[in-house]
């Protein structure tokens, strides 16, 4: 999905200048951006990182910045991706601001909700995705939060007549015209021959209503406050959260009893430690943690608290592992 926005977005660029096209991400980006870019043809100079502030969202002065050296220097500035929702920190980009210089700099403005998107469902969620609706161009992975079968994809557009000529093609002579009652749906899609991919959202759609995925969404919002609670009252054991949720990603650390953490924090002794932490906790076999990096290198535990069989004993088996690891690694300190 985030590859077709790519493609649509590119519509705005003579293809002649497909060459000047630029494309602005951060560090914080999913990686698919990159890949679709050079799938989509695009030199790897074409995609330009963005520094991010303190809070790991868009750095909106040197984007703004870059956006004006790079149209100075004769480049095509094409497209902005923001991030509903990072994989690595579930961290929401100010998607107002960024809206705003868009806007201001005719850009089109790509939001990349794969993960967060849903979330607009919830009262706390539209307090941050409200916005959305301001985007060009918004993806929502309904096999992600919704809990849907893999591989079920969305792309939604305020201009369709884009998508269409991102993906239309002169028809064969045996296909009969486009009209307003005879769609092709090739025309908006990269594929030809296509599954019912909508039959998947519909169907559930239909028999669940809107409101069963707003109750498991705010659901594993509230375990998501209260799991980053217990883990901030475990502090006196050597536990650190490394930053408040936007959603549902929970980012923490073993930082040991200070001033421990202070004098080994240079030679990377706490990356060591926060990979024993993440061996100890995930041999037990009750629950899966998986590791980042962040701040140019340090090691980082988090958990996704989303899966729809996901329940509150398995958080408490979780939050009993952080805690029993963390004693053990005392000893070693």
């Amino acid at each position: 999905a985030n590859f077709i926005g790519l493609l649509v977005a590119r519509e705005q660029v003579d293809e002649d200048d497909y060459h000047l096209g630029t494309i602005y991400v951060t560090s914080e980006t999913h990686n698919c951006i990159s890949k679709g870019a050079k799938m989509a043809g695009l030199r790897k100079r074409s995609l330009r990182e963005v520094p991010v502030d303190s809070d790991r969202r868009v750095n909106l002065a040197a984007l703004e910045k870059a956006l004006i050296e790079d149209r100075r220097a004769g480049l095509k500035p094409f497209l902005v991706v923001a991030t509903a929702g990072t994989t690595n920190t579930g961290t929401v980009d100010d998607l107002e601001a960024i809206s705003e210089v868009c806007r201001k700099h005719q850009v089109w403005f790509h939001v990349d909700g794969a993960y967060g998107a849903a979330f607009v469902l919830t009262e706390r969620g539209r307090t941050t995705l409200s916005v959305l609706e301001k985007s060009d161009s918004v993806t929502i992975d309904f096999h992600k939060s919704f809990f849907l079968p893999f591989a079920t994809g969305l792309l939604l557009t305020r201009y369709p007549q884009k998508l269409h000529g991102a993906f239309s093609a002169d028809p064969a002579p045996f296909m009969p015209e486009e009209s307003s009652q005879n769609v092709n749906f090739h025309s908006f899609t990269p594929e030809l021959s296509r599954t019912f991919y909508g039959a998947r959202i519909w169907f559930p759609l239909q028999l669940c209503g809107v409101k069963k995925w707003r109750e498991a969404l705010d659901t594993r919002l509230d375990w998501t406050q209260i799991f980053s609670q217990r883990l901030e009252a475990m502090a006196d054991k050597g536990m650190e959260l490394v930053m408040k949720p936007d959603l549902t990603i929970v980012v923490f650390r073993y930082r040991g009893i200070q001033p421990l953490s202070i004098v080994k924090c240079e030679d990377g002794h706490l990356n060591v430690l926060n990979d024993r932490l993440l061996r100890f906790i995930n041999e037990r076999g009750n629950v899966y943690i998986s590791p980042t990096t962040i701040d140019g290198g340090q090691f980082v535990l988090r958990i996704c608290i989303l899966n729809i069989r996901l329940t509150w004993e398995l958080l408490e088996m979780a939050l009993k592992d952080i805690e029993d690891g963390a004693m053990e690694l005392k000893k070693l300190v």
